[in-house]
């Protein structure tokens, strides 16, 4: 009974060092699984942000016959490519 004893009290270092392997194992594996989540979303964002700007770049300028600073610019409808606006001018 006394080896048997002085067996595991040997073995139990090794032991020890197999669980730590095992934790560091799985802390890794998470940190990899976070870390192509976090890559996947970056990704969906930047398409996301390259579709804004390109439909940013179809909308047509408006100038103005005036010069001076706007104020406010109030909504009124919009009806299909159509936005009708109220604009304030400040000087």
């Amino acid at each position: 009974m006394l080896w048997k004893q002085l067996l595991l009290v040997l073995m139990l270092p090794s032991l020890q060092r197999q669980q730590r392997r095992y934790q560091h194992s799985l802390e890794m594996s998470r940190y990899q699984t976070n870390l192509q989540r976090q890559q996947y979303q970056l990704a969906s964002l930047v398409n996301q942000l390259q579709e804004v700007e390109s439909k940013l770049e179809e909308i047509v300028a408006v100038r103005s016959p005036y010069s001076g600073r706007v104020r406010r610019v109030k909504i009124l409808g919009q009806n299909e490519r159509l936005i009708t606006a109220e604009v304030t001018r400040g000087y």
